[in-house]
């Protein structure tokens, strides 16, 4: 007698949709909460990246300038030897004449007074010097007239790429840097594409149960890169802002409150405080939603690499291991039940801790946390949740045999 094919992957995609509600209850109240720490610091971390751009463009500036200079040195120094290597050539003429001169005298000496024959190696010398000076003159010139047409034309080839490039920067801005890659959510991607191949290509049996692996596992992979994005609003959020500045203002008001005499003075203060200590409220309850947001990918990682092993213990079924069967069904069942917890554990990190780290600021004198004092309440939510769960899976285990 065949068995019912289970849906565990309509529990999964219920899962993920309460998943998704959990991660969108209170964006808004977030984003009030990442409004006021950033208009309260606004201004001063405004005064200080303005401080630091300016800075950097100072530097560069320098940078540019020295190099600038550095550049019309090397052009200067250049521009030197060429004038002195060239201002020898200028003379090659006159020079060359005048060897032509004394080598014509000495070989018609040579001539006249034939005892003086020697004067014809004279002569040959002085010869050779002049045509080597000739030569010198006439390859000078046929240089510069090689080199005027073709610096022309340099000209006009160097003006028309600089507009093309101006063109095509103005045409394509500059690329946006990338965003950098977190590796838990590489790794949660990965082994979605794994137990999605394994899904669609596993036994029968794997088949029988998720009936439906794409949509599952899209929805797994967007409620991972869902929770990863808010953790990652919420930590650049929160690293943007100075908490030991803060806490510091907060002692210095509170000094300068305590000893005030006036009331009026007194009663603005003790607002400027009140506030003051509103925000650092606001900066532990963000600080523990991003927490647990990073806590539930880490659960959702290691659950995924669970059932990926079970799926590829699962292809072995057919040879000798029927029993498997029934263990890949409960692993199954259990994933649902975990994706469940991680879903009330959303609805957790998304809402607990507001109602009442809004109403009860820390005590100025023995300045409590909220995470210290939520800890018993936070391990009793912890505890139930696993009961849950476990009632859940026994429940599940129960209706299997049944």
């Amino acid at each position: 007698m065949s068995r019912p094919p289970l849906k565990v992957d309509a529990q999964l995609e219920a899962s993920l949709r309460r998943i998704g509600g959990a991660l969108e209850q209170n964006r808004h109240q977030y984003a009030a909460m990442v409004e006021q720490i950033t208009s309260a610091t606004g201004g001063a971390v405004g005064e200080r990246i303005a401080a630091r751009t300016e800075e950097a463009a100072a530097r560069i500036a320098e940078r540019h300038q020295r190099r600038a200079e550095w550049s019309r040195r090397r052009d200067e120094r250049r521009r030197e030897r060429r004038r002195a290597r060239e201002a020898p050539d200028e003379a090659d003429v006159p020079r060359g004449i005048v060897f032509a001169v004394v080598a014509i005298t000495c070989l018609a000496f040579a001539i006249v007074r034939p005892q003086f024959f020697w004067m014809v190696f004279v002569a040959l010398g002085f010869g050779m010097s002049a045509a080597s000076s000739f030569g010198h003159a006439a390859r000078r010139r046929r240089l510069e007239r090689e080199a005027q047409p073709k610096g022309e034309g340099e000209t006009a080839s160097d003006a028309q790429p600089a507009g093309a490039g101006a063109a095509a920067a103005e045409k394509d801005p500059p690329a946006q840097p990338a965003e950098p890659t977190d590796p838990k959510v590489a790794r949660i991607q990965g082994l979605c594409d794994k137990l999605l191949a394994e899904l669609e290509s596993g036994p029968p049996i794997v088949r029988e149960v998720v009936t439906e692996p794409g949509t599952t596992i899209a929805g797994l992979r967007q409620a991972c890169l869902e929770t990863a994005r808010r953790e990652r609003e919420l930590r650049s959020v929160l690293s943007a802002q100075d908490e030991v500045g803060l806490v510091a203002e907060r002692d210095a008001l509170a000094a300068r409150l305590s000893n005030e005499r006036d009331a009026i003075v007194r009663d603005r203060l003790g607002q400027a405080l009140a506030a003051l200590e509103q925000q650092l409220v606001h900066r532990a309850v963000l600080t523990t939603a991003a927490t647990r947001l990073e806590a539930e990918n880490t659960r959702i990682l290691y659950t995924l690499e669970n059932v990926h092993m079970q799926l590829l213990r699962a292809r072995s079924t057919d040879i000798g291991a029927p029993e498997l069967g029934g263990k890949l069904r409960e692993s199954l069942r259990e994933l649902g039940t975990q994706i469940e917890a991680v879903a009330e554990a959303l609805e957790y990190a998304d809402a607990p801790v507001w109602s009442d780290a809004a109403t009860a600021a820390p005590s100025r004198e023995t300045h409590t946390t909220p995470e210290t004092s939520a800890i018993s309440s936070e391990r009793e939510r912890e505890q139930e949740e696993r009961q849950a769960a476990a009632r859940r899976a026994a429940q599940a285990r129960e209706a299997q045999r049944h």
